[in-house]
């Protein structure tokens, strides 16, 4: 299942179009009204479902200990697992979105964190043809306003805890007319809307049953608001079809899995790929325990005494991480190891026979390693892990080889965004080179335009030093969305002409510029190689790929967090640097600061700066970075209190912990400027 070139219009500067091989004959079809099944929006892709597998456990969650309205005491309890079956999911489902107190094209905001009622709410306003808006639980009250305004949503589906900050915004939009809680009752004042829970409205739909909506194929479903690493997030529209499209799509590309799979949900649901996820997971009749970020494992923040994390209890048998999510497991599991001479030895070995496999196509380290090493990092999620997909940044080759053989399992990267329903291309079961992202999934079509100002031309193909076409990478489809949300009262000039700019029509296909630069290998898989926005171009006139670079400092023991940066007219780029606390702790002795307390005062400390920026060159180049490429000097951040500098909740990285070049150049901007100062002085 590679992908091949289609004929069919292009240019010298466009590509034919790159389609999955096996789908390459066939015609593109309009966009899909009905399914193998006979279904042809959101709801009625779910509803047979729930007819198919009625008996089969279908979404699982944790009971709260204790909670409060600012989450500061939210604890999970002892107990194991909760479960409701797929006829229970369709009962709660119909109960909700017969009393929602909307009607078919209103819109209505999400703004909860990932659990059982976001997508029970989600799933009754596609049955009833209610908009879904999403908003990230990490929004602050301008976020979560500028969303409801925008849309003109009636209603806000607000998780308990967040309701502070709803009701602490300076003045609501008057279209929102109701305010309906997850969790507890409303608590703070609404004085223009009436509040109610989910709880209330499903015992009133259960006395007043309503049929489903006739809802059309072409219906918006979705205004789903990017998570924005470059400014102001925009909201996509997307149809009913578009998410059917990618809903069946990824069945088709992944055939492998089964109704006795179980996913462990946890990423953002306000984010396209844990949406579309959970969607395909709904679609195959499997299984979806909910977790969250500060509760995965056994040393989850938000654990009470003697609980477990989520992932032991649900041993799910496929998961989805963030890169940064993998480079945290990468430092955490190397510092441990490392604690050992004995341990780093044996560990050293085992990596060393991973690889070899990984080399052949095989997964882990071998059934000797996997028993003596391997099997305790797998029992810290689990012990069944079958298969682990990665997206939204790229992932590094070297974390990729790290992780398939400690999880003892493929470990996929795929690729997409929200303006395309997410996995538009995804890694298969059987291919595990690293640096690709797969070929596209069936119903999407790649081009590839030239983009002169960086180098990269689908001339390249005949450049015996490159033999590959190179451009921005197009995405094409069913699944490609109808545009950016303009609001029809105060339209946004701004994004009327991304509107233009970012969509474009090649042969008939409607495709969405996604600015990425990608090439294609003779086997028809993508690699995602750079970004316009994130080039830097030097004083000589070379450019250096800010993410590659990132890339190499993520696998020093020193980073958790790496942002590198390039001044106009500088010669060369330097790196701010949110540094891994325990390595620094440990490195505190050598230099003789050892009694100095963790905090912006030792990070900045000249005898840390130096001791770090010597590893991270060091670093640099073992990775093979050239001498242009590598940071002149380095900056070491943290907050006052010693905690993470960059976080979604300050507003400098995004929920799926991208990080926000403009936002934290501008906050670290004298930091920056030191740094440079640095060098010449």
């Amino acid at each position: 299942m590679v992908g091949v070139w289609e004929t069919g219009e292009s240019s010298a500067s466009i590509s034919p179009a790159l389609r999955r091989a096996n789908d390459a004959q066939r015609e593109l079809e309009p966009p899909p009204i009905a399914d193998e099944e006979g279904n042809g929006t959101v709801w009625t892709l779910v509803a047979c479902s729930v007819n198919k597998f009625g008996k089969n456990p279908c979404v699982g969650w944790r009971p709260l200990l204790k909670r409060d309205v600012e989450g500061k005491f939210e604890k999970l309890t002892l107990g194991n697992y909760e479960w409701w079956t797929y006829s229970e999911l369709g009962e709660s489902v119909a109960a909700l979105a017969s009393a929602l107190p909307a009607a078919k094209g209103d819109a209505l905001l999400i703004y909860a964190e990932t659990q059982r009622d976001w997508l029970v709410t989600a799933l009754a306003c596609f049955r009833m043809g209610i908009i879904v808006v999403t908003a990230y639980a990490t929004l602050g009250e301008e976020g979560v306003t500028t969303s409801l305004a925008q849309t003109g949503a009636v209603v806000c589906v607000c998780d308990a805890k967040l309701l502070k900050i709803l009701s602490g915004a300076q003045q609501l939009p008057s279209s929102l007319k109701y305010v309906v809680t997850i969790g507890d009752a409303p608590a703070a004042e609404f004085p223009s809307c009436e509040t109610t829970t989910i709880a209330k409205l499903q015992e009133m739909g259960k006395q007043a049953p309503k049929e489903a909506a006739d809802v059309d194929p072409s219906d918006v479903a979705l205004i789903m608001y990017t998570s924005g690493t470059t400014g102001v997030p925009k909201g996509v529209v997307v149809k009913q079809s578009s998410l059917v499209s990618m809903t069946i799509s990824v069945k088709n590309h992944l055939p492998y899995f089964k109704p006795d799979d179980v996913h462990c949900a946890y990423l953002p649901l306000a984010h396209i790929m844990e949406l579309m996820i959970e969607l395909w997971f709904l679609h195959i009749g499997a299984s979806m325990g909910y977790g969250s970020p500060q509760t995965l494992t056994d040393t989850g923040v938000k654990l009470q005494t003697g609980c477990r994390g989520d992932t032991p209890l649900l041993r799910p048998t496929a998961m989805i991480f963030a890169p940064a999510v993998l480079d945290k497991v990468y430092a955490a599991v190397m510092r441990k190891v490392q604690s050992s001479a004995v341990k780093a030895f044996l560990f050293g070995l085992a990596l060393k026979a991973g690889e070899k496999r990984f080399e052949k196509g095989l997964n882990g380290a071998g059934v000797f390693w996997n028993v003596l090493l391997m099997k305790k990092i797998q029992a810290l999620i689990g012990g069944r892990l079958r298969y682990a997909a990665c997206g939204s940044a790229p992932l590094a080759p070297a974390i990729q080889i790290f992780v398939q053989t400690c999880f003892n399992c493929p470990v996929r990267q795929g690729y997409g965004c929200t303006e395309t329903c997410g996995v538009s291309t995804l890694g298969t079961m059987q291919d595990s080179d690293p640096g690709q992202v797969g070929p596209p999934t069936p119903v999407t079509y790649i081009r590839l335009r030239d983009w002169e100002d960086g180098g990269y031309l689908n001339a390249d193909l005949q450049n015996p030093n490159i033999g590959r076409r190179r451009g921005e990478v197009l995405i094409g489809g069913p699944a490609t969305c109808e545009g950016y949300y303009v609001d029809k009262w105060r339209p946004d000039p701004a994004i009327a002409k991304k509107n233009k700019e970012d969509f474009m029509v090649v042969d008939g296909i409607r495709y969405f510029c996604t600015g990425d630069i990608g090439e294609v290998d003779k086997f028809g898989r993508l690699r995602i190689v750079d970004r316009k926005k994130d080039l830097f171009k030097g004083a000589t006139g070379e450019y250096v790929a800010l993410t590659k670079v990132e890339a190499a400092l993520k696998l020093s023991k020193f980073v958790e967090i790496p942002m590198v940066y390039g001044k106009t007219g500088e010669k060369g780029v330097v790196a701010l640097i949110c540094p891994q606390m325990p390595a620094i702790q440990d490195l505190k002795a050598s230099v003789g600061l050892k009694d100095m307390p963790y905090g912006p005062d030792l990070v900045q400390r000249p005898e840390i700066v130096k001791a770090v920026s010597d590893a991270l060159k060091k670093q640099c180049k073992q990775s093979g970075l050239l001498a242009f490429e590598t940071p002149m000097a380095f900056v070491l951040v943290v907050a006052p209190d010693g905690s993470p500098a960059l976080t979604p909740e300050n507003g400098l990285l995004t929920s799926t912990l991208k990080v926000k070049r403009p936002m934290v150049a501008k906050a670290f901007q004298a930091e920056l400027d030191a740094c440079y100062a640095s060098v010449t002085a």
